[in-house]
């Protein structure tokens, strides 16, 4: 049964009209020991497209005993814009107060938002973290192809019913890839836990998020169209990424299919004075924050290699 933090978001989720914070590893009832979340650093999680805040739902668990994890939802029924999205986050990190360390994460056209974010308020920020970045989505014939396929959708006009479900097989192929399809087979199969997830605990909190995950990602086809408005701010916000004051890590599937953010995370070793990149080998756009990566280990190299040394030094890259 739903716990009361997770019946309280679904709800939200589903009916709210502005976009709002939760805590993840509440809300899927995650049963385990923490630290005192005001002893710890903040983490804030901002979504891309779908808007749900918990794509990156299996690092949670592992990130949680370091960090105060608090994700931002956007509810489907929310008409927030780019812009809207940066002044909420900007007055967020601005509400925390000076003295705790608080680090921002974009995931997707998320991390446009985390861009922009932390130009408006650097002094804030003690880092940025970007996960399989939309920023050069403009950049890849896929994204003209799906542009166009989505405003005939859209049009409600011939037979899309047929369309529409080779349309999300299509964009299923995109999100996902090979590693991810055949680990999720064999462990159903086999019963294999993945190392992220063990325990009674977390085990009862990946069901409760697989569960959920149909619902939370589901977008009726105004609100996608909608939010591919918030593509060409996303894009804007890459191309000034040079600018950027904080110390930034960039985490890239290397066979993202939906966005060329290997080629991003490329892109932003050459301009961000400190930067350190992980490639995930063989994931696709949604495999990047599978546990083919520990991000909690990441985070602590990165905070160690980058951001505790004063010197600026070459940027780094990194293959997991």
């Amino acid at each position: 049964s739903p716990t009361p933090a997770r019946a309280r978001t679904a709800r939200m989720a589903a009916t709210a009209d502005a976009p709002f914070w939760f805590d993840p590893c509440l809300e899927f009832g995650l049963d385990e020991p923490r630290p005192d979340a005001g002893t710890l650093p903040l983490l804030l999680v901002l979504p891309g497209a779908d808007g749900s805040g918990i794509t990156a739902w299996m690092q949670f668990p592992s990130l949680a005993q370091e960090y105060a994890v608090r994700a931002l939802c956007v509810p489907a029924g929310d008409r927030s814009s780019h812009a809207d999205l940066v002044a909420l986050v900007s007055q967020e990190v601005r509400s925390v107060g000076e003295g705790r360390e608080l680090f921002l994460l974009g995931e997707s056209m998320g991390s446009g938002v985390a861009i922009d974010v932390a130009l408006d308020v650097p002094q804030e920020l003690s880092g940025l973290l970007l996960v399989s970045p939309a920023t050069g989505w403009h950049r890849k014939l896929g994204y003209r192809i799906l542009t166009w396929r989505d405003s005939v959708l859209v049009s409600n006009r011939g037979p899309w019913p047929a369309l529409l479900q080779l349309v999300l097989t299509l964009s299923s192929y995109e999100l996902l890839d090979a590693a991810q399809v055949t680990s999720t087979f064999r462990r159903l199969l086999t019963g294999e836990k993945s190392p992220l997830l063990l325990g009674e605990a977390r085990t009862k909190y990946a069901w409760r998020v697989v569960t959920a995950l149909p619902a939370r990602l589901a977008l009726s086809p105004a609100t996608a169209s909608h939010r591919k408005g918030w593509a060409e701010p996303t894009f804007a916000a890459g191309r000034r990424v040079a600018e950027l004051k904080v110390p930034v890590l960039c985490v890239a599937g290397t066979a993202d299919l939906r966005v060329p953010a290997a080629d991003e995370a490329r892109r932003f070793e050459r301009e961000v004075s400190r930067c350190r990149c992980v490639y995930v080998e063989g994931a696709g756009h949604a495999g990047a924050t599978d546990d083919r990566l520990d991000l909690r280990a990441e985070l602590a190299a990165w905070r160690r290699e980058v951001i505790e040394v004063s010197r600026k030094e070459p940027t780094t890259a990194a293959t997991v």
